[in-house]
């Protein structure tokens, strides 16, 4: 009897020294998965919003979220909060066209895809990268930094900029009851000492 319990428990300690050894050849540090492993949903903003919480923060997720929300109601106080004050600026006076005037023209090119009248119902991040995949986002800086030496700034805008990067986006619509996906909609995203500030091109 003490020779049957002594294999059992033989076996039993030979199953979980296998057992663990696979676990630990399986096992993949979080930081190594791949973009979209670890998706999390944000549901305090007017549009729903889900992303890969590793790659994007709570914070720069509201502000995409908010900018598409601000383009669906035509929010001008919403867009500009979205928005740098000296960009905003320099569109105005080199492109001839107010904020109003901006902001419907994106609309219009989005209803032209997906009809007017259209809500967005939900967003997803299907994708990330920073400047090492994109040089748009040196353009942006050097476009920036030019925009802050013309206003007489102490800083540039590189020095205020804690993080760069950009985001591919899903969105999700419906117009008149019909739905539709706005698919590959790329929205560069700046997280500065004071804000996070959307671009798109």
């Amino acid at each position: 009897m003490k020779k049957i319990l002594t294999f059992a428990l033989s076996a039993v300690l030979s199953i979980g020294t296998l057992c663990a050894c696979e676990s630990k050849d399986d096992y993949v540090p979080m930081e190594e998965l791949e973009y979209g492993a670890t998706m999390r949903q944000l549901n305090d903003t007017d549009i729903d919003i889900c992303y890969d919480g590793r790659f994007f923060t709570d914070d720069e997720m509201r502000v995409v979220a908010d900018y598409y929300y601000a383009v669906q109601t035509k929010n001008k106080d919403l867009f500009l909060s979205t928005q740098s004050d000296l960009y905003v600026e320099y569109v105005e006076k080199n492109v001839g066209k107010t904020v109003d005037d901006y902001i419907n023209n994106i609309y219009t090119t989005t209803a032209a895809s997906i009809g007017e009248g259209f809500e967005y119902t939900y967003i997803e991040a299907v994708a990330y990268g920073d400047k090492t995949d994109d040089l748009e986002i040196d353009e942006i800086i050097s476009l920036m930094d030019s925009i802050y030496e013309e206003n007489g700034k102490d800083t540039t805008f590189k020095e205020t900029v804690t993080s760069s990067k950009y985001a591919v986006l899903d969105l999700m619509a419906e117009t008149n009851g019909e739905g539709y996906t706005y698919t590959d909609q790329v929205v560069y995203i700046f997280t500065c000492t004071d804000g996070v500030y959307i671009f798109t091109l």
